[in-house]
């Protein structure tokens, strides 16, 4: 059994015995203990209690389910593992399922198990991924396969550093703050020749069979929200287009692109709908139509770092 090691994820410290590629926190305090327990026998179907949330897929099968059985929470992901967290939200036991899916058990702790546990914390929680420039922080927000990573990945490369990949909490303040949690950014294959410049050991290829990149990444701290993108990738387009959304619309698109899908819990629901009203009355939220490559115009990170230092409407 690997020896546990202590990780930060926008601002909650976890202690680990397995390799969760998040910033590594110092001291000898945590706010979430996590540690393997006893495999299952079987993880095909749905856990049973009260529902606390679910993403079901459009095939009519299911990814994930959480339900709160009077004593813990119960996560499942199909066909591969459990994630046992206590009613005090301060342990997490993590069962495999011992598939071939079950090696990204450690992705799913980092990444969506957190995300469910900041939550429940009190934490609104977006679909994004971000990077930092002079000390202000640009959103890039969308669901899986939308663009996030990639286009964090050029503004990176384009003098950014890294804040976040996937997993960004917002504080609606005043002010209005980000915090992300990241080392590397995991680019699916599609945008994989973006690493391709990247020096010797930059690179590795992940469980879930993504090309993880390390760039510089910024300190873990909160920053101001300059702007949020919202991409839409499009073959055809031959230049990046940049719309600035109404606030109501896009408050409407910020709670349709949740970190965890179907939440149930009212609370959950009321606070995320004022934490995301104050963020799209404070913040410039834009649809970005990108021209899609590879390659990619040297443009779009030019533009879009531009957002970061004067952030204004048109």
């Amino acid at each position: 059994m690997a020896t546990p090691r202590l990780y930060e994820q926008c601002g909650m410290r976890l202690r680990a015995p397995l390799d969760l590629r998040l910033p590594e926190a110092t001291g000898d305090d945590w706010d979430v203990d996590v540690t393997w327990g006893a495999d299952l026998a079987e993880c095909r179907h749905r856990p049973g209690g009260e529902l606390v949330a679910e993403l079901d897929l459009d095939d009519g099968s299911w990814w994930y389910r959480a339900t709160w059985t009077g004593s813990e929470y119960h996560l499942r992901f199909f066909e591969c593992g459990d994630f046992i967290v206590s009613a005090d939200l301060a342990a997490v036991e993590i069962r495999s399922a011992r598939t071939e899916q079950s090696t990204i058990l450690p992705v799913l702790m980092a990444v969506t198990v957190t995300s469910f546990l900041l939550t429940l914390r009190g934490s609104t929680v977006l679909h994004a991924s971000g990077v930092e420039l002079d000390g202000r922080a640009l959103a890039f927000v969308g669901p899986s396969g939308q663009g996030k990573t990639t286009l964090a990945t050029l503004v990176a490369l384009h003098g950014a550093r890294l804040l976040t990949d996937d997993v960004l909490t917002v504080d609606p303040g005043p002010p209005l703050t980000c915090l992300g949690g990241a080392t590397e950014l995991r680019l699916r294959e599609a945008a994989a020749s973006l690493a391709d410049t990247a020096p010797a050991g930059a690179t590795r290829r992940t469980a879930d069979d993504r090309v993880a990149l390390t760039l510089e990444r910024a300190p873990a701290v909160p920053y101001p929200l300059a702007a949020i993108v919202v991409p839409n990738p499009s073959r055809t387009e031959p230049e990046l287009q940049l719309t600035v959304i109404e606030p109501s619309l896009a408050l409407m698109a910020m709670l349709a692109i949740p970190r965890v899908y179907g939440w149930a819990k009212p609370d959950v629901l009321a606070r995320d709908f004022a934490t995301l009203s104050a963020v799209a009355n404070a913040v410039p939220i834009y649809k970005a139509v990108v021209p899609w490559g590879p390659p990619f115009d040297p443009m779009i990170a030019e533009v879009l770092t531009r957002l970061i230092a004067e952030p204004a409407p048109g």
